[in-house]
Order: structure tokens, then sequence, then C-alpha cells
């Protein structure tokens, strides 16, 4: 294990959550989706903490990623992939066990996880017109404009015009069924960011799953404490004595993976489970682990992947200020499920909404400890090693940007008042 205890002011500093917007988030692959949500002649607005990202697949499936905001006055080109709040009409109306929750700052249906298939993606100001290669194709009136946006403009005819006008470009890899994206003008190799990962999802086609729920919870807590909390499997006894606890004879195994990490669950090991594994392992082909156990892997900086052959969840972490943060929520089945696969995908389902139940009411709490609590330190048990990783590779992450010297400088009085709720980033409000 990397540390035996962690710093408690890195969940409530402001200083700290900028070191990791620009360290973690601004310069490291985040995952943006599954490549089924991204189907050829595609559109899909995406949130991500340095604003709003159109993905876009062109008609040869090449995934291309774009700021989301036109060339000509920056207007928003395709609205959506954000997260709205919801009404106080529907607050009140909210009841049972999701009442927990601070907000479900949105849900998608099923028909709107996947992208819009569009022949040009339009402005809806002044109807400029881009292909899905994010070159400008037509300007209404452009005799109006300058020449160099009237050369700029490429037509159908001409789509190796040198002179082609094209929106902001992001890089974005396509690895096994995963797309990702990155903000940075140098980002590093995404197969050296996956590294140890690279084959681990072959088997399990993630191109082949859809959603049978996709939420964004916006959480009173600091997003590490999201993250940790499902990879801590010191408190299942506790908090989950009823749920996982009760179905786990054995502890984990732990695997450090560079800056990512996998705990393998053998969980439920009931003589019937093979007889139902065997109707539920579409894919492959599988290790006899990957077919009885649950594969949580930690991606790096703020990813976790539940995965088994018949069901995928995806739980992404997204900071908003030191004291709140947006947990992007998906849990998937394979796509043409029989009935039994199907039924417990399902059922799995609602027992993941259970488990979730059984942490979301504890983030309050543990949040609004440590904003009171004068301890410097806490210490973390050896069943909380995948907790002490994560804090490991974040700060060799910003030492690495910002220097150890500058992330390590104490917070002046500016900038513990820098960050407060009025004066978050607008990416996870109305867009």
């Amino acid at each position: 294990m990397h540390q035996k205890t962690v710093q408690t002011k890195k969940y409530i500093s402001n200083k700290r959550l900028r070191q990791e917007r620009k360290a973690l988030f601004k310069g490291s692959w985040i995952f943006a989706g599954l490549s089924s949500q991204l189907p050829r002649g595609s559109v899909l607005p995406i949130s991500h903490i340095q604003g709003s990202v159109l993905l876009t697949r062109d008609m040869q499936g090449r995934p291309h990623a774009f700021v989301n905001s036109c060339l000509h006055r920056a207007t928003r080109l395709v609205r959506g992939g954000h997260c709205s709040r919801i009404s106080n009409q529907e607050e009140k109306r909210r009841t049972g066990v999701w009442d927990h929750l601070r907000s479900r700052v949105s849900s998608l249906t099923p028909g709107s996880w996947k992208g819009t298939r569009v022949e040009k993606i339009g402005c809806p100001y002044h109807g400029w017109l881009y292909d899905h290669e994010g070159r400008l194709v037509h300007v209404p009136k452009k005799e109006g404009m300058d020449s160099a946006w009237r050369e700029g403009t490429s037509s159908d005819s001409s789509a190796d015009n040198q002179n082609a006008k094209t929106l902001k470009r992001l890089s974005v890899e396509e690895r096994e069924g995963m797309l990702w994206i990155n903000t940075s003008e140098k980002p590093e190799d995404i197969e050296d960011h996956l590294g140890p990962l690279n084959g681990h999802f072959l088997p399990y086609k993630f191109e082949e799953f859809e959603p049978i729920e996709a939420s964004d919870y916006e959480f009173p807590a600091n997003w590490k404490i999201v993250l940790e909390n499902a990879l801590d499997y010191y408190h299942v006894p506790t908090a989950h004595k009823r749920t996982v606890n009760a179905h786990v004879e054995v502890h984990p195994t732990y695997e450090e993976l560079s800056l990512h990490n996998l705990q393998t669950i053998h969980i439920a090991p009931y003589g019937w489970r093979g007889w139902l594994d065997r109707h539920c392992s579409r894919g492959g082909p599988y290790a006899p682990e990957q077919l009885e156990s649950l594969h949580k892997y930690y991606i790096f900086p703020n990813l976790i992947l539940n995965v088994l052959p018949y069901h995928l969840t995806i739980m992404q972490v997204f900071p908003i200020s030191p004291h709140s943060c947006v947990m992007r929520y998906r849990f998937c089945k394979r796509r043409g499920a029989g009935a039994i696969e199907k039924s417990r995908a399902y059922v799995t389902w609602l027992a993941s909404r259970l488990i979730l139940y059984e942490d979301v009411i504890l983030y309050r709490s543990i949040h609004e400890g440590m904003v009171q609590n004068s301890m410097e330190e806490q210490p973390l048990h050896i069943e909380e090693q995948s907790i002490a990783h994560v804090h490991h590779g974040h700060q060799e992450r910003i030492d690495a940007v910002l220097g150890s010297e500058n992330s390590n400088r104490p917070e002046s009085n500016e900038e513990k008042s820098a960050l407060t709720h009025e004066a978050q980033p607008k990416l996870w409000r109305v867009q």
C-alpha cells in the first residue's frame, strides 16, 4: 500500500480542487461513452469538466471530437449532454428511498442514449453548417463575410479544400468498445494511459451494451468521497450487511495496474450459479474468473467499471465544488438478451440501486464530518488500499504537472475564498 493516511484538506480545499481540475482532468484521457452510443453519421454532445464536447462519427466509422461551439458567434451547436436541474414540482413529487439524493440532475431514456443521425451539423443561430469531420461546408450569404471565410467553406465536392475552416478539434480515441477524449494540446498516447488495462475488456464486447438506466446524480459531497466509496471494501460488512456482505464468502483480490486498479469479488458463490452463468455468457471467450466474479476496475482519474458478461455498471464522478459533485451512473445490459439473461440483468440492476442507496445516505455525513473535524490526517485500513492507490496516483500526477513545491504550498486566504458555491463551473448547471 502506498500510504497509510490521507490528508483531510484534500477533500475540502479550494486549492486542491483547482489542482485536480488542471492536472487530473484537463490533461488526462477521460471516458466519454461506449462505442455503441455513436453510430455512423451521428452527433453526440457530452459534458466535460472543460465544457461541452461534441462527438461525431463520420460515414467511414471514424470518431471525432470538437468543442461544441460554432466558429461564427460561439453558439452551442448541439444541445444535450448536460445536466439541467429538475423543477421544484418534480422535486416535491420525488418519494421513496431516492429522497436521500440531493438531486437527479439528468436522466436519459434508452432512446436518447445514442447520438442523433444528421446529414450536417447546423448552428441554430445563423445556419452555418459543418460535416461530421468538423469542416465548415456552408455559410448563408457568404459574400457578406471576409474572403478568408468565403474561401474557408468546403463544399461536398471539394472536401480536400486546404483553406477549409474546421471546428476546434479535440483528441479522441476508441479502444475496446469505449470512447476517450483528451482536451490537452499534447495528450499522452492512449496506450500509455491505459497501460496494463489494454486487452482487459475485449472479451466483454462493450460495443454490444445498452442502458437499463442512464442517470446523472448530484451529491453534497466531495467527488473523491463518492469515487472512493465504490472502491472501499472495508465498509461492506457495516453499510451493506444484508446485501453485498451476505453473498460474499471471501475477501476480494486486489491488483494495481499502473495508475489503475482491479478488485475481483467472488459474489454469490452458490451451486446454481454455474448454470446461470452458462446462460448469460455471450461474448467471450472468458476465463473462469470472468464468469464467476465481479471485476471492479478503477480507471484513472475518475471512472469505475463493474463488469460481468451480462452487465456493465459505469460510475464516473466529476467535481462541481469542493463540497458537491455529479456522478454519471449507467447500468447496461447486452443487446439481444434472452429471457434468462435479461431477467438476471434487471434483477441485478435493482440490487445495484439498493446497494447504491445504502452508500448515498452516507455521502453527506462523511463530507460534513470532514468539514467539521479538526484531524489533519485520516488513517487507512488495509482493505482501503485501493483508496490509498487512488490518492497516490492523483498526487503523483499533480506533482508531475504542477511541481511538488507548488502543489504542497499552503493555501492562501485568497485561494480559500476563490471557489464558492456561487462561483462554480457551469458545466453541470442549466446549459
